[in-house]
């Protein structure tokens, strides 16, 4: 009888994923787990990862569709301008990612990046004269 409910637990164990040592089932020993660093290691990549790889997965499908985040920044019209405005004007983004971003076709020459002063092309500004005045 206490054959068949450890039986039980090695099975529960297997069913769950856990090594039976994490449940506090100790009869047996193996030679894979030589030190409580290599078990916890063994629970987190066969028996954790997995579960958490799945959980985030949903988690994205379900929650975070990437669509719907942003949709819900489109609300904020005023954000999104004052951000699309930051962007180019100081060269950090340049017009067909913005575009991209409001789901626009690119356009030609959209690509470039430009600056604030007159929104020149930052190859145009390295040969642009400086004002002294």
């Amino acid at each position: 009888m206490l054959e068949t409910r450890a039986f039980y637990v090695e099975e529960i164990c297997r069913w769950f994923r856990v090594p039976p040592f994490m449940v506090g089932h100790m009869t047996k020993q193996s030679s894979w787990a030589a030190s409580v660093e290599a078990q916890n290691l063994h629970l987190l990549t066969n028996s954790l990862r997995p579960l958490l790889v799945n959980i985030e997965q949903e988690i994205n499908r379900c929650l975070i569709d990437e669509n719907d985040a942003e949709g819900l920044l489109r609300a904020d019209s005023a954000g999104r301008a004052s951000f699309y405005i930051s962007g180019l004007t100081h060269g950090w983004i340049n017009r067909n990612e913005v575009r991209r971003f409001e789901n626009l076709p690119p356009i030609r020459g959209g690509e470039v990046f430009t600056v604030q002063a007159a929104m020149i092309s930052l190859e145009q500004l390295e040969t642009a004269p400086v004002s002294t005045s």
